[in-house]
């Protein structure tokens, strides 16, 4: 995530900016001391000291707010509304230890990341695959994922593979993809049918959607249990030309 904040008085803006957006909103409703202290957040050298327990900090705002806040700078919406301008503040981990503990769950849990379309959960990406995660661990803290996969392609990913990335996520959105609408079978898809216990599971794109429903059903199944009962042989392989599309 490094690189997508590198100034430090910028994190310090941003954490200022929402918390007085929280409180002139009244997103929540608050009891606070009258005057309240104009916290400080530097240092006497100068520098930014979000974690200052000497004074009133950041870390001296009430816990929701906090989270308020975290989910404010750390969620990445795909589709942000026009009047919004900020980017993600990822950097704000680096403030300290509490912060750290507080903030990591909620960037990694409540964003939705998009897998490698081969490595499947490595190297994984928020907002761009030119900026993926790289510190080894981390995707084991994603509970919320998306692929793209090409059906008219073989794909470079067992059904070991994606079952063992997979299984037991909080949302897993499958976007199918080729280059001709119904051009190409669902044998690529047909490698995510074993994976299990995905509370949200969806299937878009260029996809039948009796056999997407199949599939997301057959996902959100728990461990151990099998696929639904349903015969999808017909529509695993498909034939263009008998469809009337070439």
């Amino acid at each position: 995530m490094a690189g997508l904040c590198q100034d430090p008085q910028h994190v310090l803006q941003t954490v200022n900016f929402f918390t007085l957006e929280l409180l002139n909103d009244k997103l929540l409703t608050l009891t606070l001391p009258s005057p309240l202290p104009i916290p400080s957040y530097t240092s006497d050298s100068g520098s930014m000291d979000l974690c200052d327990n000497k004074g009133t900090s950041f870390l001296h705002l009430p816990g929701e707010i906090r989270n308020q806040i975290y989910h404010l700078v750390l969620i990445h919406s795909p589709d942000p509304p026009k009047q919004s301008s900020h980017n993600l503040v990822p950097n704000i981990l680096s403030t300290c230890r509490q912060i750290a503990g507080e903030a990591i769950p909620i960037l990694y849990s409540r964003n939705t990341f998009t897998a490698h379309s081969a490595l499947l959960t490595s190297l994984p990406h928020l907002q761009s695959p030119t900026r993926p995660l790289y510190t080894p661990g981390l995707h084991t803290r994603i509970r919320r994922w998306r692929i793209q996969v090409r059906l008219d392609c073989d794909a470079r990913f067992t059904e070991e593979d994606v079952t063992k990335a997979f299984t037991g996520c909080e949302e897993l959105e499958i976007e199918a993809k080729e280059a001709m609408f119904r051009g190409a079978g669902n044998a690529v898809l047909m490698l995510f049918a074993g994976v299990r216990a995905v509370k949200r599971a969806r299937v878009i794109g260029s996809v039948d959607r009796e056999f997407a429903d199949w599939l997301e059903e057959s996902m959100e199944r728990v461990i151990g249990t099998p696929c639904v009962d349903k015969d999808v042989s017909a529509l695993v392989i498909r034939e263009a030309w008998g469809d009337g599309n070439r």
